[in-house]
């Protein structure tokens, strides 16, 4: 199992070969989850892929606000380019709200050699510090005089 968090929330990523539900919501299947129900495997050597189901429908896919059914497919693939970028597609097929699949997401990572940041948390008191820290140096000219 892979668990990944971001502010301390986590997110269970199981890789020991389980299925997913083939269902949720009804009698003798598992209630929906916010963040569904999520397996990984590796395809190749360099692609990770994470599919996801059972995802709570009172939720959105994106801050676009696009929906989603409890029905929908995620999948995300994390292909290794080269030694210091990684590739992110996000795909979504859900029959009940969309004719095809979709690409939701595609990101590039890439990974800053001696990088070293703080730790930081997201409260009103470390705002312009982070502010100042991390995003303006990223390119956005928020704040800048």
């Amino acid at each position: 199992m892979v668990r990944a968090g971001l502010q301390r929330v986590w997110r269970d990523v199981w890789m020991d070969g389980r299925q997913l539900p083939a269902k949720v919501d009804a009698r003798g299947f598992p209630d929906s989850r916010f963040y569904g129900y999520s397996v990984g495997h590796w395809d190749g050597d360099y692609t990770f892929v994470i599919d996801t189901t059972g995802l709570d429908d009172r939720t959105w896919l994106d801050e676009g606000g696009h929906p989603h059914s409890t029905d929908a497919h995620v999948q995300e693939r994390y292909t290794r380019v080269d030694q210091y970028n990684i590739q992110l597609t996000v795909t979504v097929d859900d029959p009940k709200f969309y004719t095809k699949p979709w690409q939701l997401l595609r990101a590039n990572y890439y990974w800053m050699q001696k990088q070293d940041f703080e730790e930081t948390f997201c409260v009103p008191s470390e705002v312009l510090a982070y502010r100042d820290k991390i995003v303006n140096p990223s390119g956005n000219q928020a704040g800048v005089k």
